[in-house]
């Protein structure tokens, strides 16, 4: 996937003038290569944005994928997810047809940056529906929101007075229930955010008393979107890693006790044992592409998978293969091609 669009109210006509109008910037890519690739690609989501009815408001996302054979592709959006995009804010410049003043009605493009490694067009496709939601109270933005790199919506305003104290803080956390005031901005489900260990951040300036507080409070000053959800996966991430290497030492109580382990390490074995309807969770590094790519394309899986990334060298998890599980029972895995 090199190009995603995130198309919300444009008939069929009017994301066809967006994409002539995108499709001509292209001409300032870089090189021959890369203008001739996006031109193509513009090309294909024209025609395929032209199959769509004339008339009928589009919401959707409408991609486009390299590979042997090329193509574009138009997703529409459920009933839920058209509400998504009228309830909540995606960033990202928002193109419309030209003299079109309604707000409500745009085409959002993310296309890959041939400057950098990153896949940007994927990154957004994730995040969009798929990223992990967090929360985040900003006294400088005036409100607790509920969002992810992308996306997000406001669920209530900041309290009028600053807070100054922890004991404040902690009262100010404990109102803030699922759908109550915290909201779904899940792609695919209705599924209101609950606070856990990492997913609530302070963002901007707060009063020194909480900001000074040993790092017990997750705080970043700033109200740049993209550094609050970057310090949200770093800590989860930490958090996660912790919880990795609590079921390492696991691991290795079991391996001091002999007989037939419910904890092991390693992808090799966690293969043997997915394969087998042993593998009931799993915390394995980003890097194990391989095996996390069919543990997601097995449709009928119900296995509990967390996967990290870029876990610091001298943890636990990474020095036990960056993979650590637990199986459904206690089991010899040799038993079954070990």
């Amino acid at each position: 996937m090199i190009i995603c669009m995130l198309v919300n109210g444009l008939t069929s006509s009017d994301l066809t003038d967006c994409l002539k109008d995108i499709k001509q910037s292209s001409k300032n890519i870089g090189t021959h290569n890369r203008r001739e690739l996006f031109w193509n690609a513009y090309t294909s989501l024209i025609a395929e944005t032209n199959k769509q009815a004339e008339g009928e408001r589009l919401h959707g996302i409408l991609t486009y994928h390299t590979g042997e054979v090329p193509k574009s592709e138009f997703v529409p959006c459920t009933k839920r997810q058209k509400g998504l995009l009228g309830s909540t804010d995606f960033f990202g410049k928002k193109v419309k047809p030209e003299g079109m003043e309604t707000k409500n009605q745009w085409v959002i493009a993310y296309l890959n940056d041939d400057k950098t490694d990153i896949n940007e067009a994927e990154e957004a496709y994730n995040d969009i529906t798929n990223g992990e939601a967090m929360c985040y109270f900003s006294q400088d933005m005036n409100g607790i929101f509920v969002g992810t790199k992308l996306k997000r919506r406001k669920c209530r305003n900041a309290p009028s007075s600053p807070l100054k104290t922890i004991a404040e803080l902690e009262t100010l956390k404990e109102s803030l229930k699922p759908d109550d005031p915290l909201c779904s901005i899940d792609w695919n489900g209705n599924r209101p955010l609950a606070l856990n260990e990492y997913n609530f951040v302070l963002a901007g300036n707060f009063h020194a008393n909480i900001c000074n507080d040993g790092g017990v409070v997750a705080w970043i000053n700033t109200t740049s979107v993209d550094e609050i959800y970057s310090f949200f996966l770093t800590k989860r991430n930490e958090f996660l890693v912790g919880e990795a290497g609590k079921m390492v030492q696991l691991h290795l109580i079991d391996v001091s006790k002999g007989g037939n382990p419910l904890y092991e390490t390693s992808v090799r074995l966690a293969g043997i044992a997915r394969k087998n309807c042993l593998l009931k969770k799993i915390y394995v590094g980003a890097e194990k592409k391989k095996f996390i790519d069919v543990v997601k394309s097995d449709s009928d899986s119900n296995i509990d998978m967390t996967v990290i990334e870029n876990a610091p060298n001298d943890s636990e998890f990474a020095q036990h293969g960056s993979c650590v599980f637990e199986l459904h029972y206690r089991a010899d895995l040799a038993m079954f091609g070990a």
